[in-house]
């Protein structure tokens, strides 16, 4: 069951951070990526490439763990996650990001190349367990 986030993980969470996203590959260890994110509500929003291994990782077993930090301050999340197909949504979502972590112009450059790639997905991240430090 997803779970609310409190106010300083909100407030926190907010800013232009970046975040680590750990999926579970069918064998071996976790498969960790760097990734941008938008906060909707209590949950997260990532947007994965399709056929990546953490799109194929999610489809087999739809649990993720991301970790977002600033120094020794963060905020770790762990839950369910959704693969949402809807490719307006998610090009909504890549425009939102690309303006949340890039200058205009390089969001432009980052837009076209996307257009170019096999396509992608949106993954929402509903917690079910939340870590804090230091904030």
């Amino acid at each position: 069951m997803a779970i609310e986030l409190g106010e300083n993980a909100r407030r926190f969470l907010q800013q232009p951070r970046f975040a680590v996203v750990g999926t579970n590959p069918a064998d071996g260890p976790p498969q960790l990526s760097v990734v941008w994110y938008r906060m909707d509500g209590d949950h997260l929003l990532f947007v994965f490439s399709r056929g990546s291994a953490k799109e194929k990782n999610l489809r087999r077993a739809p649990y993720l763990s991301a970790c977002v930090e600033d120094g020794y301050r963060y905020v770790t999340l762990s839950g369910l996650a959704v693969i949402e197909e809807d490719e307006g949504t998610t090009r909504a979502l890549l425009r939102d990001l690309a303006s949340r972590y890039l200058t205009p112009a390089e969001g432009k450059v980052w837009l076209a190349s996307d257009e170019n790639s096999g396509g992608s997905v949106t993954v929402r991240l509903s917690p079910e367990h939340i870590v804090t430090y230091g904030i």
